[in-house]
């Protein structure tokens, strides 16, 4: 999907296995849709996440991730016009209703752990959150080095995807993974490590890809679809939060799903590489 603005800038966000490209522009070309100054078109193609920001720069863009629910609930609503763009047709309705659990357990979550944290009163909840690896910033290999006890980094299961983050023995769900860390910007030049959080009305980047000022979460690849996920994130204000959204076996990579579409729209087989 190209979504575009007046300016000189690519950028392109893999959905399943859709390349959504955001592409700044004087004014849409003939098959895409505007939205709030942007242009949107899809490309449907199939790279891994390091292949796609290869792309994106040599058009001189950046690759980024859909945080925004108005922009999914506008992509969600031009893919229902434009079903027929996609093969195979898959009824994924039971992956809508899964969805809707997990919003729910997210939520509650969400408002637990933020009222603690708020009022500094953590260790005396009932959630289980995971004890972090303190490790100094700007510490050499600082992201490696913050794994927590149970955990690991080794090569990803998902083809091209690099390092993972994976788990020594089970993990029960609904664990508070931990804080996504790394430098706060409003206008990031490259969003490949980058997760949008809630900062008002203009937004806010947490941006992983200084491995001196990131942690261990900066790891968690991409699911190749939303079955395979089992771990999701929430905002507390400006900051991102990482949790399993399922019991994790031992010896199991973290894979996160980026955002929250109706999967009935897609009519295709998720197989996004990171």
């Amino acid at each position: 999907m190209v979504r575009t603005e007046k300016r000189n800038i690519l950028q392109v966000v893999l959905i399943s296995v859709l390349g959504v490209v955001s592409v700044y522009a004087n004014e849409c070309g003939d098959h895409s849709w505007e939205w709030t100054n942007h242009c949107y078109s899809f490309l449907a193609v199939k790279k891994s996440r390091d292949d796609a920001s290869s792309i994106c720069r040599q058009e001189g863009g950046y690759l980024v991730v859909l945080n925004s629910k108005e922009e999914e609930d506008f992509v969600t609503e031009q893919l229902l016009r434009n079903e027929n763009m996609f093969g195979d047709h898959e009824d994924f309705s039971y992956i809508e209703h899964e969805e809707d659990a997990l919003l729910e357990a997210r939520g509650r979550l969400q408002r637990e752990y933020c009222k603690h944290l708020n009022n500094g009163t953590l260790q005396q909840s009932s959630l289980n959150v995971l004890a972090q690896n303190e490790t100094p910033l700007e510490s050499p290999r600082r992201a490696l080095l913050s794994t927590p006890a149970g955990f690991f980094i080794r090569p990803s299961l998902i083809p091209r995807a690099g390092l993972g983050a994976w788990s020594f023995g089970l993990v029960p769900r609904l664990t508070v993974l931990g804080e996504y860390e790394g430098e706060a910007l409003e206008n990031p030049r490259d969003f490949t490590y980058c997760w949008q959080t809630e900062s008002g009305s203009r937004p806010l980047y947490i941006d992983g890809r200084d491995e001196g000022r990131s942690n261990w979460l900066r790891y968690v690849n991409c699911a190749r679809d939303s079955r395979e996920k089992n771990t999701d994130t929430f905002n507390c204000r400006d900051r991102k939060f990482y949790y399993t959204t399922k019991d994790v076996q031992p010896d199991s990579e973290l894979l996160v799903w980026y955002g929250y579409f109706n999967y009935t729209i897609w009519n295709i087989k998720s197989s996004l590489i990171n």
